[in-house]
């Protein structure tokens, strides 16, 4: 049974109801998989479609792969890096680990990154993120994991942390 009607029902009840709490320039129907229906929904006017939505910091695509929130989470983390070359002289271990594990590892549980091209994206925001401790950065990437007590992102990945 197809349920469109239903749901189109369904919107224009909650048009009625939220006419002064939805924003409708926001509503956006996603549509997740390769064989849904693609039907029209209204409230009041068409909404807008859309393949990819931002919200709390995470990027979901319709495809419900992961790369774009995996190059977003290392643009945010490259930038703050800089930043934090820029700006500070000395930084201990402690410090480099909280600045830009927060944002690299952002809801990392959720998407879950599969394919080695996302990990090895998130893996290099962390092999330049650990050379930002002036007393080992010229030690390899091994080294300077085991000296901050940190796993390869990959490492942690199949952990589940």
């Amino acid at each position: 049974m197809n349920g469109s009607p239903q749901l189109q029902h369904d919107l224009h009840m909650l048009t009625e109801w939220a006419n002064q709490w939805s924003n409708l320039v926001k509503c956006k129907p996603m549509y997740l998989g390769r064989n849904r229906l693609k039907n029209e929904y209204h409230v009041t006017n068409g909404l807008w479609k859309t393949m990819e939505e931002n919200g709390l910091g995470v990027t979901v695509t319709n495809d419900l792969k992961w790369n774009k929130q995996c190059t977003n989470a290392a643009a945010k983390t490259n930038r703050i890096r800089g930043q934090i070359k820029n700006s500070c002289d000395y930084l201990d271990c402690r410090s480099i680990k909280l600045l830009y594990t927060a944002h690299v590892e952002y809801a990392v549980n959720m998407c879950c990154p599969s394919f080695k091209t996302d990990i090895s994206i998130l893996e290099r925001v962390q092999r330049r993120a650990t050379k930002l401790v002036k007393s080992i950065k010229d030690k390899t990437y091994e080294e300077r994991l085991e000296i901050l007590k940190l796993q390869s992102f990959e490492e942690r990945r199949l952990r589940g942390v």
